[in-house]
């Protein structure tokens, strides 16, 4: 089937669906409409009929072209549908289809249908050609004058007006005729036809138009170069826009006809043979000597010519060891009517070939027996099972010594191999393995998971996913799955073979990633200080309760995309713009006391440090600030200044745990009963020295020692940020600030 466009003139006759449908209805060859979810919208009668010849469900309308033909190779079809939706292009292609009876040949138009540009359907023309392709096996077998007889013909589609003028022709038109589309639009049909076959012609069209019912015809139309070729056209009166018209079929039946003739003049032992060909085909007298060979497969194999055969004993070419078996099989055949061997026969080059040979004895038109021999070369095949042979060995190796798990299932999913890694994965040993259904390795819970995705396997589907099977202690194995479908040679399901990947600890890393995720969300929700996260912009996109409670909002979702700085006095603005510039260079960064406004303007005094967020590749994405209102404390600490009574009162009253010490280290003081940050009490604390105090990790006793000799020095260390352990053993990240301060003349800490 050659490619074919289909131009204006078509489009505009088609327009009504009702005449559409009716058209695709004329047509010989079967034909479906699917829409762009592979849904079959519509079936033409000969579609129907075809699908019934073949024992097929017809009633398909509505359903999925894939639910309803599993042996179509999914992969290839819907690429090939897939292309027609996204480039609106013709696409022709063949197909072999593994069914019950047999293979079945076809040659497919795939049609895009555009609505507002876009191609929303696909007409699919089909072609039986199953017995084109048996035909042409059997000429092949014949002599050279047969060779040419029969050839994959292309239909043309034409469109008549009821005085035969043409309205339009495909491009297949140039094949058969000589003529472009332009040089028959607008032309007689009669005007071409052999004035011969006007009369009869006219009498079917006239009938067709008056009874309204199919035509067919054959007739002879003039070829560009002058001559005239047989054509036949199948069609029928269609409603076109308001206008009866004549859709038809024509078929170039040229070679047809001749193959006719040439076949009805054949003698009796080339029907014989072609009834019976495959691959070298001979005729034997009773002295084995050849008196017909096919003599393209003998030159094509053997390289030998007819000349060569013809006359010789068929035994001249034999391997020495397989004569004696040769006649003898021949020998059988000629008693019983038919034998069967293999053996090797020698060719132009020497080279010996085995041979897979059929006898049967058959009686030609002179009433005289002779042996008909079908030879098909098996030497690849032979070559292939060695090699099979040897590759088994290699592959069983593989797979046996694979880090991989591998795991075959037959067709009721009961375990036929698997190698020694699978078993370790679920903690058995090979031999227990074998022989169990796939169904006794989990629970009631992926047993119907598993079953769904078995059935797809059943439907040539293969996929790659996650799952868990139970080891044998009981425990969950997480798994990477990759399966594939096996069919045998008719396309029946055997079985799925299966590589799989113990995933256990990824997803056990994955689980506590999320709970971490988490119990990350639960602290910043119910964190005591206001937290908010920053894109690169400065604009709002996470923040929690507290800080909606600082800034007088009802709930975070009405902060996200906000800028930070609608919250900030104008006069801050400079500072905080410095200090996220050092967050997001990653610079060392100090708590900052900023004038901070609620939502409607109020202004209030607030202490926020940042810090920047960074991803998997320690790149900065992000800002995290907390803040906290000091509006108390700085009227504490300028009552402090006032009174040592005040002093006391707001020391005790601080949000902050605050520990004095005096400059040996030892705690004299500290402003809570019970640490919330460290949970000890105060009486645990008072008179020890702070680095007694079993709170700092191993790893922080170097930066708070370093700070403490900075302290001693009379210089003020930077602000870390480090962990402390708490009294019940939890670490904590806390950010220690320091000074030292006098009182009646002793230093303090």
């Amino acid at each position: 089937m050659k490619e074919s466009k289909i131009n204006k003139e078509i489009n505009v006759a088609i327009k009504s669906e009702e005449n559409f449908l009716a058209i695709l209805n004329s047509l010989t060859d079967p034909m479906h409409i699917i829409d762009r979810e592979y849904n079959i919208q519509f079936l033409n009668s000969a579609m129907v009929l075809w699908l019934n010849k073949l024992n097929i469900n017809s009633d398909l309308v509505g359903k999925t072209l894939f639910e309803e033909f599993p042996l179509l190779e999914y992969d290839k079809i819907h690429n090939e549908y897939d292309k027609v939706f996204k480039t609106g292009e013709l696409l022709i292609t063949k197909e072999a289809t593994k069914l019950t009876k047999g293979i079945i040949f076809t040659e497919t138009l795939k049609i895009p249908v555009k609505s507002n540009g876009k191609v929303e359907q696909v007409i699919t023309i089909m072609r039986d050609i199953t017995e084109q392709k048996k035909a042409e096996e059997k000429l092949k077998a014949s002599e050279e004058k047969y060779k040419n007889i029969i050839s994959n013909l292309m239909d043309i589609i034409i469109i008549l007006d009821l005085k035969g003028n043409f309205l339009y022709v495909s491009p297949q038109i140039y094949d058969i005729s000589g003529f472009k589309q332009k040089e028959i639009i607008g032309k007689n049909g009669f005007k071409l036809m052999h004035p011969d076959d006007i009369n009869k012609t006219t009498s079917v069209l006239k009938e067709a138009i008056e009874q309204k019912k199919r035509i067919y015809i054959e007739y002879r139309t003039l070829h560009k170069q002058g001559h005239y070729i047989e054509v036949s056209a199948s069609g029928r009166i269609v409603n076109i826009e308001g206008e009866d018209r004549i859709f038809a079929v024509v078929r170039d039946i040229s070679e047809h006809k001749i193959s006719e003739q040439k076949l009805k003049e054949s003698e009796e032992k080339y029907r014989l043979i072609t009834e019976n060909a495959n691959d070298m085909i001979a005729i034997l007298n009773n002295k084995m000597e050849y008196e017909y060979v096919n003599e393209a497969a003998f030159l094509n194999i053997m390289g030998r010519t007819k000349d060569d055969l013809i006359g010789y004993n068929s035994l001249h070419w034999a391997h020495p060891d397989d004569i004696e078996k040769s006649i003898n099989a021949f020998k059988d055949g000629w008693e019983k009517g038919e034998a069967f061997i293999q053996a090797r026969f020698r060719d132009t080059q020497e080279k010996y070939h085995s041979l897979e040979v059929r006898g049967k004895l058959i009686i030609d038109h002179k009433g005289e027996k002779k042996v008909l021999i079908v030879s098909r070369d098996i030497s690849e095949r032979k070559e292939a099972e060695q090699k099979l042979k040897d590759s088994e060995e290699k592959y069983r190796y593989l797979i046996e010594n694979s880090i991989e798990g591998v795991w075959v299932i037959d067709s009721e999913a009961k375990t036929i191999l698997v190698n020694p890694s699978m078993a370790h994965i679920l903690g058995y040993t090979v031999e227990e393995m074998i022989g169990k259904s796939l169904f006794s390795f989990t629970n009631e819970e992926q047993v119907k998971i598993t079953k769904n995705h078995l059935e797809k396997r059943k439907k040539g589907i293969s996929e790659e996913r996650d799952a868990y099977l139970l080891h044998k202690d009981g425990n969950k194995v997480y798994l990477r799955i990759r399966a594939t479908p096996i069919f045998d040679s008719e396309g029946n399901y055997e079985g799925t073979y299966a590589f799989l990947a113990d995933i256990t600890q990824k997803m056990l890393a994955e689980q506590k990633l999320k709970e971490s995720e988490e119990r990350f969300r639960t602290l910043f929700e119910i964190a005591p200080a206001s937290i908010s996260v920053l894109d690169l912009d400065g604009n709002i996109i996470l923040s929690n309760q507290k800080f909606c409670n600082l800034h007088g909002v009802k709930n975070p979702e009405l902060l996200e995309g906000r800028k930070i700085l609608e919250f900030i006095a104008e006069k801050d603005w400079s500072k905080l713009k410095e200090a996220m510039k050092k967050s997001f260079e990653g610079l060392p960064r100090g708590l900052n006391q900023y004038t901070m406004l609620k939502d409607n303007g109020t202004e209030f005094p607030a202490e926020a440090i940042s810090s920047g967020i960074k991803n998997k590749k320690g790149e900065i994405i992000g800002l995290i600030g907390v803040a906290q209102d000091i509006t108390e404390r700085n009227i504490a600490e300028q009552k402090l200044k006032e009174s040592e009574e005040k002093y006391s009162h707001l020391f005790k009253s601080s949000p902050y745990s605050i520990l004095i010490a005096n400059m040996n280290g030892k705690v004299i003081d500290c402003n809570f009963l019970e640490d919330k940050i460290t949970g000890y009490l105060k009486e645990e604390i008072i008179g020890k020295n702070m680095l007694d105090i079993p709170m700092f990790p191993k790893e922080y006793l170097p930066i708070v020692i370093k700070d403490f000799k900075t302290l001693l020095k009379g210089r003020i260390p930077k602000p870390n940020e480090i962990q402390i352990r708490k009294k019940n053993g939890t670490l904590v990240w806390v950010q220690p600030t320091a000074s030292i301060f006098k009182i009646e003349g002793e230093s303090y800490m």
